[in-house]
């Protein structure tokens, strides 16, 4: 556990600093050309997070039921797929990930499936997906994060290539 901890610290720190940069440098604009594109006034913090989106390689995006976090990540979707970033979408359980693409209108997939897992000896963890093969994407939005254990999120972490966002 002490090494899968140390891992996923590591590579977090890692990702937030070499994100492949967003296109345009006036996040704030692009957030307002989207509002104004979707028909939609953001709070305040629901623009704060989608222009961090923009800025950084690693967002942690919390809140309760009804603040919002919906609307967020698809205005991150649509702020980033404009930009041109390939997104995979993903979420520890089946149903976390069928909500999710009903909620997006995307494709998402259990972390599982994202990693292409095949299973190991004895039911241990083996993965097609790691830092010889990583994920295709530029940015990875996993979905319920906080129902991963930390094993999990350090295979996942392995299978993000350099220069790609990772929001949880």
């Amino acid at each position: 556990m002490y090494y899968a901890e140390k891992l996923v610290a590591e590579r977090l720190l890692e990702l937030k600093d070499k994100a492949k940069q967003a296109p345009h440098s006036d996040f704030s604009q692009t957030v307002t050309d989207w509002e104004a594109a979707a028909a939609i006034q953001l709070a305040p913090a629901q623009r704060q997070a989608i222009e961090a989106a923009l800025e950084h390689g690693v967002l942690t995006l919390t809140g309760g039921p009804g603040t919002g976090k919906t609307t967020v990540v698809k205005g991150i979707l649509a702020v980033l797929e404009q930009a041109g970033f390939k997104i995979l979408l993903g979420a520890p359980t089946g149903r976390a990930a069928k909500r999710l693409a009903e909620t997006t209108g995307r494709e998402a997939s259990t972390v599982h499936r994202l990693l292409e897992a095949t299973g190991g000896a004895e039911g241990a963890a083996l993965f097609a997906r790691n830092e010889d093969n990583p994920l295709d994407a530029d940015v990875v939005i996993i979905d319920e994060v906080s129902m991963m254990d930390i094993a999990l999120m350090g295979y996942f972490l392995r299978a993000v290539p350099d220069g790609c966002r990772v929001i949880l």
